[in-house]
């Protein structure tokens, strides 16, 4: 699996958002409905008050975005695999799921991450990775990935 792969599982399996194609015929998350313009701000109304709500939920221009019920982010922002700022929202996101945490650096360099339900259950899920970041998204995304899912792939 690519990193651009994993990052869009992980956004979607992990941190539960949805992907959305923002072009300005769209139309908007119902939280973020678009007020009325006096004007036509893009030749149609329609098309101006899209434009304007989008705005006001940070989108600046059509392209990918992850929406998590409150906003919108750039899909190009959330790089758990490669940034371990993002990795830290995933850590976050599956503590408040429940699950336990363990990261380490191996003597040759590796990375290894685990989640587990508890110490003791044998529930654990973990991988090892040339970074931290790309540990935590592999080892996370596996723990959220039913068994019948996982055939073959990197855990």
């Amino acid at each position: 699996m690519t990193d651009d792969e994993l990052n869009a599982e992980v956004a979607r399996r992990v941190m539960g958002w949805t992907l959305v194609e923002v072009d300005y015929e769209s139309s908007v998350p119902s939280t973020h409905q678009p007020y009325k313009l006096s004007n036509g701000y893009f030749g149609t109304k329609s098309q101006a008050e899209n434009h304007e709500a989008l705005e006001r939920c940070g989108v600046e221009e059509v392209g990918d975005y992850w929406y998590d019920g409150k906003g919108f982010m750039d899909c190009e922002q959330f790089n758990p695999t490669g940034s371990i700022s993002a990795a830290w929202q995933v850590v976050e996101k599956m503590r408040e799921l429940g699950w336990l945490f363990s990261l380490e650096i191996l003597e040759d360099g590796d990375w290894r991450c685990i989640f587990a339900r508890t110490e003791d259950d044998g529930s654990g899920f973990g991988t090892l990775a040339d970074s931290a970041p790309r540990a935590i998204a592999v080892a996370a995304l596996s723990a959220l990935t039913p068994p019948a899912e996982k055939g073959g792939k990197e855990r």
